[in-house]
Formats: structure tokens, C-alpha cells, sequence
């Protein structure tokens, strides 16, 4: 007859103890998780829903429409036809979203500036096999946003753009630049025609 030792008396006792604490660890885990649940339910305005519901939803097909007259107001233009090409291609019809709150201007630079790139640079813009950084970084320096209230407007790169009442010029960070010409896209978006690139 086998004797049970002192050890195995031990650890079965010890054992049963630790299988204990696991379950009701557990089980207060779960109580707790289920509480959070009903409470999240229960609750009529949760604070990330309300704030989503505070936002203006857009309507895409509104959105659609404006950018697609902006890539048609650029084509109409003659000489303009590579940025208008750009934009097609680009669809950064995202940018325009909040026209309930800003004003949008776009520089397009003429095909006589896209000429003065080197083949490579004009390929990647224009026939791009990928979107990719840089051409976000051209586009960032065409587009100008700003409240209806003010003066000026800032492009996303970070310049600031003031519009001279007369309509014949900008001033682009200080920097003078002829307006050729310009079209009114809709009550939010103007597109302004110059002669060379935004550098």
C-alpha cells in the first residue's frame, strides 16, 4: 500500500485555492463588462455619438457636382487643360467638404508653366501610374481656404493669399502674381487662372 506524503496532502488543497481565485477574478471581470454594456444602452446621448451629430453631414451628391464643375470650368479655359486633367485624375473632391463654413480658391497654373517641368516631373503629375505624396503637395499649393468674412485665405501649404479688389492680381505671401482670368464655381468655390506654378 502506497503512502500518500506530506507534499501531496499540500498541494491539492493549494490548488483548489488557486482554481477559486481564478473564477472569481473572472467573474468580476464579466460583472463589470456587463454593467458597462446595459449602462452604454441606457444612456440616451452618448458623448461620442452627440458630438458626431453636431457635424453637418455633406451630401456626395452635391459634392460630386461642385468638383466636377470645377474640373470643367478649368478645362473651358483654353491653355488650362493639364491642371484641369490634374484634378480629374487627383479626385481630391474631399477638400471641398465643408462649403457651409469656407471659401475655396483654386490657382490653376497654365500649360505654358506645366511646360517649364521636366518630363518626368510633368508625366508623374499628369499620367501618374500611383498617387502618391508629391502630388497632394501640388495640389496643397493651388488651393486656398478661408471664411467668407475674411480678407485673406491661407493655401494648404501653408501661405497666405490676398485677393486685390480690382481682379487683376493676387499676392501670394507678399509675392505679386497676374490674374489672367477668373470663374465663379459656385457660391464657395472661385477658381483664379494665373500663369505659373505655385512654388
Amino acid at each position: 500500500m502506497k503512502r500518500r506524503t506530506n507534499k501531496a496532502v499540500t498541494v491539492l488543497p493549494c490548488s483548489i485555492s488557486w482554481t477559486l481565485v481564478v473564477m472569481a477574478t473572472t467573474l468580476c471581470f464579466l460583472s463589470c463588462a456587463c454593467r458597462n454594456k446595459s449602462a452604454e444602452k441606457a444612456s440616451p446621448n452618448p458623448p461620442a455619438q452627440s458630438a458626431t451629430k453636431q457635424l453637418p453631414s455633406v451630401d456626395p451628391s452635391i459634392l460630386e457636382k461642385s468638383y466636377t464643375d470645377l474640373v470643367q470650368a478649368v478645362r473651358a479655359k483654353e491653355g488650362y487643360s493639364n491642371f484641369a486633367e490634374f484634378l480629374e485624375r487627383g479626385r481630391y473632391l474631399n477638400t471641398f467638404m465643408r462649403q457651409d463654413l469656407l471659401h475655396f480658391v483654386v490657382l490653376a497654373p497654365s500649360d505654358k508653366a506645366f511646360k517649364s517641368l521636366s518630363n518626368q516631373e510633368f508625366t508623374n503629375l499628369i499620367y501618374p501610374d500611383m498617387q502618391d505624396q508629391s502630388h497632394l503637395n501640388f495640389f496643397n499649393r493651388h488651393v486656398a481656404f478661408g471664411s467668407p468674412q475674411a480678407e485673406g485665405y491661407r493655401t494648404f501649404s501653408n501661405k497666405i493669399v490676398n485677393l486685390n479688389p480690382d481682379n487683376k492680381k493676387i499676392t501670394l505671401d507678399g509675392k505679386e502674381i497676374k490674374v489672367i482670368d477668373e470663374a465663379v464655381v459656385s457660391p464657395a468655390i472661385k477658381v483664379i487662372f494665373i500663369e505659373n506654378l505655385i512654388n
